[in-house]
């Protein structure tokens, strides 16, 4: 998949796991979702990577999401 088409809002799965979509948040910054529930605010996209963040009990995990390792659902 390509970044464009990830931010279209195209549904992939990641590696071995499925369906999530890059979604425009209300601030208008990109949010992952999985099953159209928010888990991670897209902190930076490259043509390669798109960096994400979440907090789990007041601490901060940093996802690094390989675009190539995106499949079209």
């Amino acid at each position: 998949m390509t970044l464009k088409e990830l931010q279209s809002g195209t549904k992939f799965k990641y590696v071995h796991t499925s369906y999530y979509s890059l979604e425009n948040g209300k601030t208008g910054e990109f949010v992952v979702c999985q099953f159209g529930n928010y888990i991670a605010n897209i902190e930076k996209m490259t043509e390669k990577y798109i960096y994400a963040y979440t907090y789990v009990m007041d601490k901060r995990v940093n996802l690094k999401i390989n675009i190539k390792d995106c499949k079209e659902m």
